[in-house]
C-alpha cells in the first residue's frame, strides 16, 4: 500500500501540479539595468528593423539547414518530446511566418511585431502599437506597464531589442502547444494545458530537486524543455548574425535571455523552495483526501510568496528610474555592477545547470526571507489568495515595510539578481553577441 501511495503521490504531483508562471515578469527593466555594466558598450550601436517575413523569405535555405540541424540535436540527446519539423524552403519563401512557426513548433497564431517597448518615464518617437496585439495574453492589471511603438523599417539599438523582446516568449509562442499532435510535446508533464499555465514546461527548470521527486515524479526534473528553447534560439542567433541580419541576431538573443532569466528566479529552479524529504514524505503517506488538501494549500501558499516577490523586484526596479530610494538603487545595482559572467562556464548548458543550482540552493532562504517580510497572512495562509485580494496593492505593502527588513529583502534579493544578471552577460557571450561589432 506505501508503494502505491508513492506512485499517487507521482500521479497528483505531476498532473495537478500548477506554478505560478510570471518568472521576472520585468525582464525588460532586468536586461536594461544589467546593460548599464560597463562591459556593454556594444548596446548602443543601431540597426535597421527588420520584419521576420523578409528575413525567412531571404535566407529559407539556410534556416532549412539550421532546423534540420537542430532536430539531428534533438536525436543525438535523446529527447522524447519531439516529431522533427522541416522547414520548406519552397513554401517559407510564400508562407514564410507559417513556415517558421511550423519549424520552430511555436504557437501557430504568433505575431512578430517590429516594436520597440518604452521603458519607465519614456515618451514615445513614432506611432503607438495595440499592446494587446503585441502580447495577446496581457492581464489589464499590467497594462499600465506595457507600452509599444512601430519601429517597423526604422532604426533601433541593440539595447532596445535586447530590452523589448527580452519578454517575447511570455507574449504567446509558448501558449497552448499540447493540443497540436504534429508537434509531438505529448503529454504536458506539470501546469495545466490551457491559458498561462500551458507555457510552464518552457519557461522552469527543476534539474535541482531532492532525490524523492527525483525518483518518484521524474518529470518535474526531466519534462522541461526549456533547454531546448535555448538551444534552437541560440541556433537562429548564430544564423541570423553570419547571414547578415543583426536584427534577428539580437531578437533571438534577447528570447535566449529570457530562459536563462528565468532559471535564475528561485520558484522557477526550485518547485517547493520550503518543502524538504519530511514534507514529500507526509504528502506520499497520507490518504487520497490529505494528500489533495496539502497539495492545494502548498500550491496556493507557493503562489502568494512568488507573486509577492515579483510584485516586489518588478515595483522596485520600476520605481528607480524615477525616485533615489536606497532600497530601490540598491536592487539595480546589483544588476549592473560587479564582475560580469559568471565563471567556471564554458558552455550554454554548463550555464543552466550553474544558474539553476545556485538560485535553487537560494530558494529556501529567499522564500523564508519573503514570509519574515510580507508577514504570516500573505505568505502562509492557504486560504488567502493574494492575487484576489481587492485591497492589496504592491505600493502599499512596500511602504509598510520598516527599512531593516526592506534591506534584508534587497541584499536577498539581491544575490538572485548578480546570478541572473551574470547568467544574462555570459550567454550573450557564449552565442557571440556580447562585444563590439563593426
Amino acid at each position: 500500500m506505501r508503494f502505491v501511495s508513492l506512485l499517487l503521490f507521482s500521479n497528483l504531483l505531476l498532473l495537478c501540479f500548477s506554478p505560478p508562471l510570471s518568472a521576472w515578469g520585468s525582464h525588460y527593466l532586468i536586461i536594461d539595468r544589467v546593460l548599464e555594466h560597463s562591459s556593454a558598450a556594444f548596446a548602443g550601436r543601431e540597426v535597421d528593423a527588420e520584419e521576420l517575413e523578409d528575413f525567412v523569405s531571404k535566407e529559407a535555405g539556410g534556416l532549412k539547414e539550421v532546423f534540420d540541424g537542430y532536430y539531428r540535436w534533438l536525436e543525438v540527446k535523446g529527447a522524447k518530446r519531439f516529431k522533427p519539423q522541416i522547414l520548406d524552403a519552397n513554401v517559407a519563401k510564400k508562407r514564410p511566418l507559417q513556415e517558421f512557426l511550423k519549424a520552430a513548433r511555436l504557437r501557430p497564431a504568433h505575431r512578430f511585431y517590429s516594436v520597440r517597448r518604452l521603458l519607465p518615464n519614456e515618451t514615445a518617437k513614432f506611432g503607438f502599437v495595440d499592446r494587446f496585439r503585441v502580447y495577446p495574453y496581457l492581464e489589464k492589471r499590467e497594462m499600465g506597464r506595457y507600452f509599444f511603438e512601430n519601429v517597423k523599417g526604422k532604426k533601433i539599438s541593440v539595447r532596445s531589442i535586447l530590452t523589448t523582446y527580452v519578454d517575447e516568449p511570455d507574449w504567446g509562442m509558448d501558449h497552448e502547444l499540447w493540443n497540436i499532435p504534429e508537434y509531438g510535446y505529448g503529454t504536458q508533464p506539470f501546469g495545466n494545458p490551457r491559458g498561462e499555465s500551458s507555457k510552464a514546461p518552457f519557461h522552469m527548470l527543476f534539474r535541482h530537486e531532492n532525490f524523492f521527486v527525483k525518483t518518484f515524479a521524474p518529470e518535474m526534473s526531466t519534462g522541461s524543455m526549456l533547454p531546448e528553447r535555448v538551444e534552437l534560439f541560440r541556433r537562429l542567433s548564430e544564423f541570423a548574425g553570419k547571414t547578415g541580419h543583426p536584427f534577428w541576431e539580437y531578437r533571438f538573443a534577447a528570447w535566449v535571455c529570457h530562459y536563462v532569466q528565468d532559471i535564475g528566479q528561485p520558484y522557477h529552479s526550485k518547485a517547493v523552495p520550503s518543502a524538504g524529504y519530511y514534507y514529500y514524505l507526509k504528502f506520499a503517506l497520507n490518504s487520497a483526501e490529505n494528500r489533495a488538501k496539502i497539495k492545494k494549500e502548498t500550491t496556493q501558499i507557493v503562489a502568494n510568496r512568488h507573486f509577492i516577490y515579483e510584485d516586489f523586484v518588478a515595483y522596485g526596479l520600476y520605481k528607480s528610474y524615477a525616485t533615489q530610494d536606497p532600497i530601490f538603487e540598491n536592487l539595480k545595482a546589483y544588476l549592473s555592477s560587479g564582475d560580469p559572467f559568471l565563471t567556471g562556464v564554458n558552455s550554454v548548458d554548463d550555464l543552466l545547470s550553474k544558474e539553476g543550482e545556485l538560485a535553487a540552493d537560494h530558494s529556501p532562504l529567499i522564500d523564508s526571507t519573503i514570509v519574515k517580510v510580507f508577514g504570516k497572512k500573505r505568505t502562509t495562509d492557504p486560504t488567502y489568495d493574494l492575487e484576489r485580494d481587492p485591497e492589496y496593492e504592491i505600493s502599499g505593502v512596500v511602504r509598510g515595510i520598516d527599512s531593516e527588513k526592506g534591506n534584508e529583502l534587497a541584499r536577498e534579493t539581491g544575490r538572485d539578481f548578480r546570478i541572473t544578471a551574470q547568467s544574462t552577460r555570459t550567454v550573450l557571450m557564449l552565442i557571440g553577441v556580447y562585444g563590439n561589432k563593426k
